[in-house]
């Protein structure tokens, strides 16, 4: 799980800079930084994920694997719509969505790869 966490964070950065680099040649320069939000928005789920299993031993029982999981899976949404909700206030919330969105599709990068 940390392995594929880890790779999943470096496949997110990736798109985030990508992103970034499309994002600042474009005609829509001045939603830079909330498309970048959006995806530091993306990339700290990802890192309280790593954070939780970072611990945990290699091998687990099922019933401790899945309270792990499903303590990220709640972690994870609860930043989301807490942090996200405020951030949404505040910026411009297309381009935090934006950001959001495109980082997060690196889940499909890392299932794809297993």
């Amino acid at each position: 799980m940390k392995a594929t966490l880890k790779y999943l964070l470096k496949t997110q950065s990736v798109i985030l800079m990508i992103l970034m680099l499309c994002v600042l040649v474009s005609p829509w320069r001045h939603a830079s930084l909330s498309v970048l939000i959006g995806g530091l928005l993306c990339l700290l789920t990802t890192v309280a994920a790593l954070l939780i299993f970072r611990r945990l031993p290699q091998v687990l029982p099922a019933r401790q694997f899945v309270r792990a999981v499903l303590l990220a899976e709640t972690l994870k949404w609860l930043i989301v719509v807490i942090l996200g909700a405020w951030l949404v206030q505040h910026g411009q919330a297309i381009a935090i969505l934006t950001g959001f969105a495109v980082t997060y599709s690196a889940y499909f990068w890392a299932i794809l790869k297993h």
